[in-house]
Parts: C-alpha cells; sequence; structure tokens
C-alpha cells in the first residue's frame, strides 16, 4: 500500500538554517495525506516550535508538531505502523544510529543527506545538485517546487542580500558594506534579517531597505535583479526566478557545491574576519565589474538544469509504497543497499549474505502475463520465451554441473522462478525430480500439461 501518512524530520538546531524545516514544512501542507512535522528534543541547541513561528509565515498552521518520542510512539500504533508511515530525514547528513530507531515502525527516507545513513536508508531523494557518495533513487531539481521565471537577469537592478533564517556565520553585515564601498547606491540593497536581529536594524547603513515578512522570500525574488546568498534553496529559487546569483559562502562544503554547480562565488567568507572579508571585498568588486559574466551564468544554469516541471516532492512521497526495513530472511534491520532505481532499492544483506528487494510501487498484475514472455521477451532477446526454451535449457545444464558437486542425483530440486520450465526439463534429464513454482498462471498451467 502507499504511504498513508509522512513524518518529517528536519534539522531544527540553532545555527543551521530555516531551509530544511521550511521546504518540509511547505511540502506537509501541499500534501492530501495526514503529514506531521517531527522536532528533536534531545539536544541542547534544537530550536522549540515558538521560535520557528516567528522566522516560518503560517508555521505550524493545521501541520501538527511532535517531539521525538511522542512521534516514535504514535507510529508504532496497529493504525500507523510500519505498513503506511514514511519517516522523511532533511538533516543533511544522518547516522544509521540516528534512523534506526525509526525502522522499527517506519520506512525512512533521506532527503539531500549525504550522511552515513545514505549507505543504508531504504529511499534517497536528491533534491539540491552536489558531490554524493552514491546515487539516489530519485534526483531532481524539479521536486524543489521553484518559483516560475518572472524576468531576465539584471545585475545593475536592484541587489537582494539574503543568509537565511539564522545567517549563522553573520554575512549579511560585511557583505552589505562591501556593496556600499564599491559604490552601490543604498536605495538599491535590500536585505533579509533574522528574527533576533531585526531589533538592531538601526544599526545598517542608512537608506538600506529590510524585507518585511522574509519568510516569504520565494514570492518576492522576481522583484531583484541580482541575489547574493549562500548556497542552499534560496540560490536555486532565485535562478528560477530569473535573477542573477553571486554565492557567498559560510564553509567550504557550501562553496564546494557553488563550485560544482556553475555558481559566480566568492568561495568562503568568514564575517568576523577583517582578512577574510577584505579577501571577498575583492572578489566581489571583480564579479560586480562583469555584468555580462553574471548575466550568461545564470541563463547558462537555468538552460541546462531541470528547473521545472509538473513533478512534486509531496505527490512523489504520497505515491511511495512503504516496504518493511530489514532482511526478508533475517529479519536483520537496514542492510546495506547495493543499488538504486527509481522505485527499488536492492540490498545485500551483512548477516545472512541474501540480496533482496524494496519496492516502492505496486507491481501490475499481469508482471508476468503472456506479454512478458511474448512481446516484452522478443523486444529484449528478439525471440519469444518459448522459442528461446532449448537456449535456456542449455543454461540450466551448465548450473546442474555446478549443483552435482553438492547434491547427489535422484534427490528433489524446487526452481522457484520456473517459467515455463526449461531449467525443470534439465534437471529432469539429469535425474533429479523437479518441482516449480512461478507466480504466472500460464507459465505453471504449461508445465503442468
Amino acid at each position: 500500500m502507499s504511504a498513508s501518512r509522512v513524518l518529517f524530520l528536519p534539522l531544527s538546531r540553532r545555527g543551521a538554517g530555516s531551509g530544511h524545516l521550511r521546504r518540509c514544512f511547505e511540502t506537509a501542507v501541499r500534501m492530501n495525506k495526514p503529514a506531521s512535522i517531527v522536532l528533536e528534543d534531545n539536544s541542547p541547541d534544537v530550536l522549540p516550535a515558538s521560535y520557528w513561528t516567528k522566522v516560518i509565515p503560517g508555521f505550524p498552521g493545521d501541520i501538527p508538531v511532535l517531539l521525538t518520542p511522542a512521534a516514535l510512539s504514535s507510529s508504532s500504533s496497529p493504525s500507523n505502523g510500519i505498513s503506511g508511515t514514511l519517516a522523511v530525514f532533511d538533516r543533511r547528513s544522518s547516522r544509521r544510529e540516528e534512523i534506526l530507531p525509526w525502522s522499527k515502525t517506519t520506512t525512512p527516507v533521506l532527503l539531500d543527506d549525504d550522511g552515513p545513513a545514505r549507505d543504508s536508508a531504504p529511499f534517497v531523494i536528491d533534491t539540491i545538485p552536489g558531490k554524493r557518495k552514491s546515487g539516489a533513487n530519485e534526483s531532481s531539481l524539479s521536486l524543489l517546487n521553484l518559483p516560475p521565471r518572472r524576468q531576465t537577469p539584471n545585475p545593475g537592478g536592484d541587489i537582494l542580500v539574503s543568509f537565511g533564517g539564522e545567517d549563522p556565520s553573520s554575512l549579511t553585515l560585511p557583505v552589505t558594506r562591501i556593496l556600499l564601498n564599491l559604490g552601490i547606491k543604498p536605495s538599491r540593497i535590500h536585505l533579509t534579517l533574522p528574527p533576533a536581529a531585526i531589533g538592531n536594524a538601526e544599526q545598517l547603513p542608512r537608506g538600506v531597505r529590510v524585507l518585511d515578512a522574509p519568510g516569504n522570500l520565494k514570492e518576492k525574488l522576481g522583484d531583484f535583479g541580482l541575489v547574493i546568498c549562500s548556497y542552499g534553496l534560496t540560490a536555486w529559487e532565485a535562478l528560477s526566478s530569473g535573477c542573477a546569483l553571486i554565492s557567498v559562502d559560510p564553509s567550504a562544503y557550501h562553496a564546494g557545491l557553488s563550485l560544482s554547480s556553475g555558481f559566480p562565488g566568492v568561495g568562503v567568507v568568514n564575517g568576523v574576519s577583517k582578512r577574510s572579508v577584505k579577501k571577498a571585498e575583492r572578489k566581489l568588486r571583480s564579479l560586480m565589474a562583469n555584468p555580462g559574466y553574471l548575466i550568461e551564468a545564470a541563463n547558462k544554469i537555468a538552460a541546462t538544469r531541470e528547473l521545472h516541471s509538473r513533478r512534486s516532492l509531496s505527490k512523489l512521497l504520497e505515491e511511495l509504497e512503504t516496504p518493511t526495513p530489514r532482511c526478508t530472511a533475517c529479519g536483520s534491520a537496514l542492510p546495506p543497499i547495493i543499488g538504486r532505481f527509481p522505485r527499488q532499492s536492492y540490498y545485500r544483506c551483512a548477516d545472512c549474505g541474501i540480496i533482496g528487494l524494496y519496492r516502492f510501487e505496486t507491481p501490475p498484475e499481469d508482471e508476468y502475463g503472456s506479454s512478458y514472455f511474448e512481446s516484452e521477451y522478443r523486444q529484449q532477446y528478439g525471440k519469444t520465451y518459448l522459442e528461446d526454451f532449448e537456449s535456456i535449457r542449455a543454461v540450466g545444464e551448465g548450473r546442474l554441473k555446478l549443483i552435482l558437486h553438492k547434491a547427489e542425483r535422484g534427490g528433489c530440486l524446487l526452481d522457484i522462478g520456473c517459467a515455463y520450465g526449461p531449467f525443470l526439463s534439465a534437471a529432469a534429464e539429469a535425474g533429479f525430480r523437479p518441482h516449480g513454482m512461478d507466480i504466472s498462471d500460464e507459465a505453471v498451467s504449461y508445465v503442468k500439461n
């Protein structure tokens, strides 16, 4: 069955920005199935729901906000158990130990997460481009619900300086002063400020404007010709809106993502270091002096990335099945993943060695019907299954030579997924007493008759 309920577990700690929680909240609001936000309560730097009501407009609205113990308890009830609950982790870098408790009652999903948990999470979604240590089941910028293009890039127009709901590296004021030092008129500069800094807005240079309700920033981006921000959600929303972009990043991690995405940027800046700010000023001066490059870069990124489509993260989550995240043979939790596909993940259990499959979609009723053995088989191999019977039987004879190293002739042999029986035929010829089973009624009837 598809997911009947979704729990969102965003990064909500001090200094981590507001993008994780904002995305989870916006996705939860758009869902047609019950959704809740789960806030951590096991860390001293976790920001409470009362803080986020000042940062994110409308939060939490009708979306329930739970703490971890309550969420784990509610997800373990019979009506909301593992048969229908997704736990979506939007935490940048999760550890296996963090998602393990949730695997007992939910199906964990990682969202733009490159932590150690990626190796064993049943399903992984990447929406924001970046270097990851392994592939995802779904990967597309279009899942971000980006705003429509409203303009063409214009570095000479109004400028927005925005470093998220917290600005943890204190970049807003230094970048604003750099722009003024470059001769930019104060009336062209607009800022977003975190709630804690709004009371100190009078310390800003005179004439610089502060945006009201910056939580609705996505809707306002089309008013600006140039956006200066760090790598993340706002950067991609700005490019989608048709803005020129300059990235100013608080860490080497963010700067690396900006570089790999082709963003014009100044690199890593420490807002409290005079030397770092001076270096950023030289780079920003060079970029602002070349508006053609900024326009070309913005247009190139928009042209080469799938920014807009009819897909949505909420729809994807609603469609996913919720397989039990443990080995189907021995019950070991979260076995290592060895292959990911849009609706399937293959794992190899470290305890029993079996290779198993998580399916995140309901297989069609006729998945192995007559068309599979005829037209679909012909399309792949150039002949129908029955026309290929003797060659499949010959392969079976080779397998039987290996089996005879371990088993004696005359014993019972069970072929699980016997299809039309070429291996059963080879096994009978080799002296075994063959038995077969298959999910195709036509194949079973053929073998019996």
